[in-house]
């Protein structure tokens, strides 16, 4: 009778409604672990080291999806994960512990999504790993536009107010690592890192999920300001 009422009343996947072992169905987990990156630290050198866990495209983009407009925020605790087992892998060659800092949202944009992925992202990826999360170190003082359309010249322009630091948050000693969902042009990185490095903050680089480009660049350029 216990293993009926388990089976009747196990929670539904969010991809495909079927039964969820955890937080989806094991199809669906398999197809997730599908997209992950042979080599995730291939780009973890040049002027804004990345790393990212997969790449953005079949049912990966479909979890980011659901977690950034569908009101799942349950979703960002197995992908935080995820980057935690990416990052005990080493590759990333660190001796001192860095501060995590999320990409933030917009006030605006938080109360009507209601949270702000990146920092659900960041803050599992603390937890599985003992990293310190600084959700306000960086403040987003612009409600930008949507980026997916613009080219990578327009999305440079429309982020380069976006970032400012909190004028109350005291400067951190430790480096710091920004989280975000997904890498495509790094516009919002380079934006992100210029900022923190401006006001004398050590950036290691930025840990995503996702990236969408083909082939990342080598080595980016911060955008003059």
């Amino acid at each position: 009778m216990r293993s009926l009422l388990a089976t009747v009343f196990r929670p539904a996947c969010p991809l495909c409604t079927r039964p969820a072992q955890g937080c989806f169905c094991i199809d669906c987990q398999r197809q997730i672990l599908a997209t992950r990156l042979p080599q995730p630290w291939q780009f973890w050198h040049g002027d804004l080291p990345i790393a990212a866990w997969g790449r953005y495209r079949d049912t990966l983009k479909r979890v980011l999806g659901a977690l950034k407009y569908n009101n799942r925020p349950e979703l960002a605790r197995p992908l935080g994960h995820h980057l935690g087992e990416l990052w005990l892998t080493g590759g990333h060659g660190l001796r001192e512990m860095p501060l995590v800092v999320p990409i933030p949202v917009h006030p605006d944009k938080r109360l009507t999504r209601g949270y702000n992925q990146a920092e659900l992202l960041a803050a599992s990826f603390c937890e599985f790993i003992g990293l310190k999360l600084s959700s306000n170190l960086l403040l987003r003082q612009t409600n930008t536009q949507a980026q997916h359309h613009l080219s990578v010249q327009a999305r440079e322009a429309n982020l380069a107010t976006a970032f400012v630091m909190n004028p109350q948050h005291p400067r951190p000693t430790a480096p710091v690592l920004i989280v975000d969902d997904i890498y495509t042009t790094g516009a919002t990185a380079r934006t992100a890192q210029t900022v923190l490095q401006q006001a004398g903050c050590a950036v290691v680089g930025i840990l995503v999920v996702a990236t969408g480009k083909a082939d990342m660049p080598a080595k980016l350029k911060l955008p003059a300001r």
